[in-house]
């Protein structure tokens, strides 16, 4: 009675553990997609959970009411850029066909208050150099920044950069077939385990 009772137990687990398995490489194609605000340009990068870049991904970016406001394709690279289009919470949809597609919600506050919008690139600081043939551009401007300000710089640089990979490891949820794959996996090598040691007790009977 009792070696029935475990030879169902360790069954079970081994089955789920295999249709969970066989079932993963569906999962291979989900698709996810990250934003974040520099200056003045909004940049997406879009992946299949695998790591494989989305390329020639449709993009289409909306305003809180669904108005459409951006729209292109993804580079080799998975990523497309633009210009802030307006400065409100903006919802980035991603479709990369075969029915596989997810969105990005790139809230106002993430937006540099002082970005103009649809504004030229900023202009290029001359490197030492070009500073150094020109006279026009004192060799020594970057005596002009006290350390307050540069440690308002940098403060605001690491705040753009880390402030988005906050965000995406927030909204980041646990996989339930990950979690459910993982029991039968346990499962049934406990049931394998429990089989060999009632077989070897049967052999010493």
């Amino acid at each position: 009675m009792r070696a029935n009772w475990l030879q169902n137990w360790t069954c079970c687990g081994i089955l789920v553990a295999i249709a969970l398995f066989r079932a993963a490489p569906a999962q291979a194609h989900k698709v996810t997609i990250f934003a974040w605000a520099e200056n003045d340009t909004i940049h997406t990068e879009s992946k299949f959970s695998a790591g494989k870049p989305v390329q020639g991904g449709k993009i289409e970016v909306y305003d809180p009411q669904g108005k459409k406001l951006v729209a292109g394709i993804t580079d080799d690279q998975g990523r497309f850029n633009f210009r802030i289009p307006q400065r409100s919470d903006l919802k980035i949809v991603l479709t990369a066909g075969m029915g596989h597609g997810n969105h990005w919600w790139l809230r106002a506050q993430a937006i540099n208050p002082q970005a103009e919008i649809g504004a030229p690139p900023v202009a290029r600081l001359p490197s030492f150099s070009e500073s150094a043939t020109h006279p026009d551009v004192p060799p020594n401007a970057s005596e002009c920044l006290d350390a307050q300000a540069m440690q308002q710089i940098v403060a605001q640089a690491l705040e753009k950069r880390l402030g988005p990979l906050e965000a995406r490891l927030a909204e980041q949820p646990w996989d339930w077939r990950d979690i459910i794959a993982g029991i039968g996996y346990i499962l049934g090598l406990m049931g394998v385990a429990v089989l060999v040691r009632h077989g070897k007790i049967k052999e010493k009977r």
